[in-house]
């Protein structure tokens, strides 16, 4: 291969990188803007005190004990203990409080996603990569699914408990 096809192929790997990029900022653009509009429109529809009164009914304790064995197959149970801290936290500072906390995370996580793309566009242009940062930047996405699954799933839980107890 020339050196002429070799830099054409970065090229390219870099534009689809970029491609990425973007597509990761708009989505998580997108995922902000939904949970400003649950936030909004769980003020108007009294959404905050319905699942707050059916956090407090159900002790995800109990069913993290029932749940452990099918969620606590790795020697660190992050699955579990993401969930216990979403429901306790729910329990403690109230679900209208945990969306506000998830927004912030998304936030952040959008900020970072920023952040690498300005530095995979250093990268390209100087030639020079940041390992570390690189690195860094790497994990934040791979945390972020898991994450955002198990809010999604706690949230749901709340929301069929509310509807079950006819809250």
């Amino acid at each position: 291969m020339t050196q002429t096809a070799a830099r054409k192929g970065k090229l390219e790997a870099y534009d689809t990188v970029m491609k990425i990029f973007d597509r990761h900022i708009r989505n998580l653009g997108k995922t902000r803007r939904v949970l400003q509009e649950i936030l909004k429109s769980g003020n108007e529809t009294g959404l905050w005190s319905r699942y707050d009164r059916a956090i407090k009914v159900l002790d995800i304790n109990i069913l993290g004990d029932l749940w452990h064995e099918e969620l606590a197959v790795h020697s660190f149970p992050i699955t579990l203990e993401s969930l216990k801290f979403n429901w306790n936290y729910m329990k403690e500072h109230g679900v209208k409080t945990f969306y506000e906390m998830t927004d912030e995370y998304v936030s952040k996580l959008l900020e970072g996603g920023i952040r690498a793309k300005h530095i995979a566009e250093t990268e390209k242009r100087t030639g020079k990569p940041a390992y570390w940062e690189l690195f860094k930047t790497d994990l934040e996405p791979m945390e972020a699914p898991m994450h955002c699954c198990v809010c999604f799933d706690t949230i749901a839980n709340v929301h069929y408990a509310a509807d079950i107890l006819g809250l």
